[in-house]
C-alpha cells in the first residue's frame, strides 16, 4: 500500500513539475535539425534581367508587382539598379558600412535593464552567447548579409542547429526568395527539391527588415522611391553620350561657289568626311573652310538630370546629399556638418533595428534551447558607436570619476599588455603636458 502511494505521489510530482516547466517554456524542446539552403548551380546562378529596354510604363508595372508582394520581381529590379549604377551602389554601401564597420559586443541583460533581473542567470546567459558566437561560423558574414537588406528592406539567414547548438548562419541569396501564391505576405525559400519553396519559419530563418517591419517589406524600401530617378538617369546618360558625340566636336563647314558642279560638291563632301578621321584635307582657293567650335552655356539638360538623380540617391539613403558630393555648392562645411548629424540619426536607427533582430531571432532562441526555460534574461547585442578613443578621452573619464577596465582601455588605444621583464616607456611631461603622465601604466 505504501509503495503504491509513493509511486502515485512521484507520478503526480513529475506531472506537476512538467506542467510548471511547460508553462515557463513555450515552443518545441529542440530546434529543427539540418540545412535547407545548400549550394545550387541552378538557383544561385539564376540571373533574370528586367531593366533591358525598360521604359516608365513597364517600370510602373514592375514596382506595382513588388508592392503587392512579388519578391522575385522586386529583388531582381533592386539588384540590377545597384549593379548598373556605380553612384547608387556607392551611396548604399556608405549607409551599410556605417553600420558594419562598428565593433559589437554581447551585454548582459542585468546591465541594460531595470532592477529585478536575476544577475547571476543574466551573466551566465551572456557568457554562453559570447562563447557560442565566437564558435559560430563567421558571424561577421551574417552581419554583412543583414546589412545588405538596407535598400530592399529584406535580408534572410538560415539558422543551422546541431541538437540545441546554433552552429551556422547561412545567407540566403535573393534568387532563393519567393512569395506564397495564397498568402503573399509569407516568404518561401526555394531549393533544388522544392521550387515552390518551403516556408521561412522563425525557428529556422532570420528575417531582417532594416527599414521597418511590414507584411510587404518593399513598401518601406527607399529603392522604390528612387526607381523613377534611376530610370531617368539611365535614359539621360544614354542621350548624353549621343549628345556629346554630335555636339562635342567642331563642325566642319564649307562654302562653295554657287555654280559649283555636282562633281565638285561630291568631292568636297568626301574631303569633309575624311577630315573626321584624318583631320586634314586639300581644297581649292575658291573654297571657304571654317571649323565652328561647339560652345555651351551652363549645363546640358542631360547632365542636370543625372546630377538631380544622384542627389536623390543620397537623400534617400543618407538623409542629405552633401555627405557624398559638394560640387558647386557654397557654405558646404556648415551644411555638411548638418548632413553628418542627420546621417548619425539614420545610423542609430539601423543599429537599433539590427540589435532587435539579432536579440529576438538569434540570441533568444539560443538561450531558450540551452536553458530550457522562457524566463532567461536575454542578453543584448550592442554596437560600439565611438570607435576612436584617445588618451585624452580616458583622462577625461578618469577625472569624471568613471571606472573603466584597464584591458578595455588598452585595447581601445591599440596598446598591448606589458610582459614580464619587458622594458616600458617612462611617463613624459613638458612638451606633451600632463595628460600622459597622469594616465596608467600598460
Amino acid at each position: 500500500m505504501s509503495m503504491s502511494l509513493t509511486y502515485n505521489n512521484v507520478k503526480r510530482g513529475v506531472r506537476d513539475a512538467y506542467q510548471a516547466f511547460r508553462s515557463n517554456f513555450s515552443g518545441s524542446l529542440f530546434p529543427p535539425d539540418g540545412t535547407i539552403v545548400t549550394p545550387s548551380a541552378t538557383l544561385d546562378a539564376h540571373l533574370h534581367l528586367l531593366s533591358d529596354n525598360l521604359d516608365f510604363k513597364r517600370l510602373r508595372s514592375i514596382v506595382n508587382s513588388a508592392l503587392r508582394g512579388d519578391l522575385e520581381v522586386g529583388l531582381t529590379l533592386f539588384s540590377e539598379m545597384q549593379r548598373k549604377d556605380p553612384r547608387l551602389q556607392a551611396v548604399a554601401n556608405i549607409r551599410r558600412m556605417a553600420l558594419t564597420l562598428l565593433d559589437y559586443e554581447i551585454v548582459s541583460a542585468a546591465e541594460d535593464e531595470d532592477d529585478g533581473v536575476d544577475r547571476t542567470l543574466a551573466d551566465e546567459a551572456a557568457q554562453f552567447v559570447r562563447e557560442q558566437i565566437s564558435d559560430l561560423m563567421p558571424f561577421g558574414r551574417a552581419l554583412e548579409h543583414m546589412a545588405r537588406g538596407i535598400g530592399p528592406n529584406l535580408a534572410v539567414l538560415e539558422k543551422v542547429w546541431e541538437g540545441r547548438k546554433l552552429v551556422d548562419l547561412i545567407p540566403v541569396h535573393e534568387t532563393r526568395l519567393a512569395t506564397d501564391s495564397k498568402e503573399p505576405w509569407r516568404i518561401r525559400i526555394r531549393t533544388d527539391d522544392n521550387h515552390v519553396g518551403v516556408f521561412a519559419t522563425p525557428e529556422k530563418f532570420v528575417i531582417h527588415m532594416p527599414h521597418g517591419e511590414d507584411r510587404f517589406p518593399f513598401r518601406l524600401s527607399p529603392l522604390i522611391s528612387i526607381a523613377p530617378y534611376w530610370l531617368g538617369k539611365s535614359i539621360s546618360f544614354a542621350d548624353l553620350i549621343i549628345y556629346n558625340e554630335i555636339f562635342g566636336m567642331p563642325m566642319r563647314w564649307v562654302k562653295h561657289r554657287a555654280n559649283a558642279s555636282k562633281s565638285e560638291i561630291n568631292t568636297l563632301m568626301k574631303m569633309l568626311k575624311s577630315m573626321g578621321s584624318s583631320a586634314f584635307g586639300a581644297f581649292s582657293e575658291n573654297v571657304d573652310l571654317s571649323l565652328l567650335e561647339s560652345s555651351q552655356r551652363g549645363t546640358s539638360p542631360h547632365t542636370a538630370t543625372i546630377e538631380l538623380c544622384d542627389r536623390q540617391y543620397a537623400v534617400a539613403f543618407l538623409g542629405g546629399n552633401l555627405t557624398t558630393d559638394t560640387t558647386g555648392g557654397t557654405g558646404t562645411f556648415a551644411a555638411a556638418s548638418v548632413q553628418d548629424e542627420v546621417r548619425d540619426d539614420i545610423r542609430d536607427d539601423d543599429i537599433q533595428k539590427e540589435a532587435r533582430t539579432i536579440r529576438e531571432q538569434i540570441i533568444e532562441p539560443m538561450c531558450r534551447y540551452q536553458f530550457w526555460r522562457g524566463d532567461v534574461p536575454c542578453p543584448h547585442f550592442r554596437r560600439n558607436k565611438k570607435q576612436v578613443v584617445t588618451v585624452q578621452d580616458i583622462k577625461d573619464a578618469q577625472l569624471a570619476g568613471i571606472d573603466m577596465p584597464k584591458d578595455w582601455a588598452l585595447a581601445r588605444l591599440g596598446i598591448p599588455k606589458l610582459k614580464d621583464g619587458e622594458e616600458k616607456l617612462e611617463p613624459m611631461t613638458g612638451f606633451f603636458g600632463d595628460a600622459v603622465s597622469e594616465g596608467f601604466d600598460a
